[in-house]
């Protein structure tokens, strides 16, 4: 029986993230995989979902890590990084990790959404390379 009902889980929970996904892909750009050995990795590496998140017109890539049963309730995202493509300083980037990361966001959309509101909260460089 628990094994019937684990599989149940995680099949709604691979249907979740199909929708929220398909839902993301209607406005940003998304790239998931399940991670694969590496150098110098961890061995559980192989099972994280790595999932990158272009945010179009602002030039900002944000790279997170799952664990392969999100978005179950004992799950949790990991922000990995955000990398500016157009003119974003160090500085800058690092502040919106910190926001994200401050947040307790537990979806990726959530942290996608705090993300973009920041970006357009704080007028920071959208659709052109900062000058400087």
């Amino acid at each position: 029986m628990r094994l019937i009902r684990e599989s149940r889980v995680r099949i709604a929970g691979a249907a979740k993230r199909k929708l929220e996904f398909a839902a993301i892909k209607k406005k940003y750009v998304i790239q998931s995989n399940y991670g694969g050995k590496t150098k110098n990795s961890i061995p559980e590496a192989a099972a994280w979902l790595y999932v990158r998140v272009t945010i179009p017109g602002v030039g900002i890539v944000v790279e997170m890590r799952c664990p392969p049963d999100y978005p179950q309730e004992y799950t949790n995202v990991r922000l990995m990084q955000c990398v500016g493509v157009m003119g974003w300083t160090k500085k800058e980037l690092i502040n919106l990790e910190n926001v994200a990361k401050k947040s307790q966001a537990k979806t990726v959309s959530e942290i996608l959404n705090i993300i973009h509101e920041e970006v357009q909260k704080n007028q920071l460089p959208v659709d052109f390379a900062k000058e400087e």
